[in-house]
């Protein structure tokens, strides 16, 4: 495997809907699907018995498995939690097919980067994968309007940093939906200057993600 391959792990409980995943992500040149579970036990026990230098960087997580809680299996939403306790860099990206706002916000406080239907076409789930390992967010656009509706229900909190316009500017490009390529390529800037950028904001916002970053922004009435 080369160094610079993104090392993805599955958890979906629908052996079709592995499959459907597994094959495309195969073809992908900068990825390798290391492995793909239809359980959080099962890849939790897999974890324990990884190597560090083996550890994925991805997880695509189902976030309804065995919701009727029969099959006596950890959900989506607990399984991310407990995988985020032991890889705090790892980035987990929930696959659903509902986008209610109370799953949303639950994945994201598990730890959650990402949150994509499980509609979602192919291309944008490996898209949201290269997303997800920048430090970006991925999410898909009904689920993004739903978070952006909820914040901008929140009242502004008071200010204890000073964002740039251009920081301003990149935060509003990504609350549109924008990746960070598409957000370099809209302002005619190398993807590594938005990263930088990406860097700042986190700093002063006192956030370790683009989720964290919006969100606060938005709440504080930043964009």
């Amino acid at each position: 495997m080369a160094r610079s391959s993104i090392r993805v792990w599955i958890v979906e409980d629908s052996e079709s809907q592995r499959a459907a995943l597994l094959a495309p992500l195969r073809d992908v040149r900068d990825m390798l699907c290391t492995a793909a579970f239809s359980d959080c036990e099962s890849m939790l026990a897999r974890l324990d018995q990884t190597p560090a230098s083996e550890e994925p960087d991805v997880v695509l997580m189902d976030i309804g498995l065995d919701p009727s809680g029969v099959g006596g299996h950890m959900s989506g939403i607990a399984g991310a939690a407990q995988l985020r306790r032991r890889l705090p860099d790892v980035a987990i990206v929930m696959l659903t097919q509902q986008d209610g706002a109370n799953d949303v916000f639950a994945a994201l406080e598990s730890g959650a980067c990402g949150y994509l239907k499980k509609s979602t076409g192919i291309e944008e789930v490996v898209n949201g994968i290269r997303e997800a390992h920048r430090g970006g967010m991925c999410m898909s656009p009904p689920v993004a309007r739903k978070v952006l509706q909820f914040f901008q229900k929140q009242p502004p909190v008071e200010q204890d940093y000073e964002l740039t316009d251009r920081e301003r500017e990149i935060l509003r490009l990504m609350e549109r939906g924008g990746r960070q390529k598409q957000i370099a390529d809209a302002l005619f800037l190398s993807p590594h200057t938005i990263d930088s950028h990406l860097r700042k904001i986190y700093e002063k916002l006192h956030v370790n993600s683009a989720a964290e970053a919006l969100a606060r922004a938005i709440r504080r009435g930043e964009i």
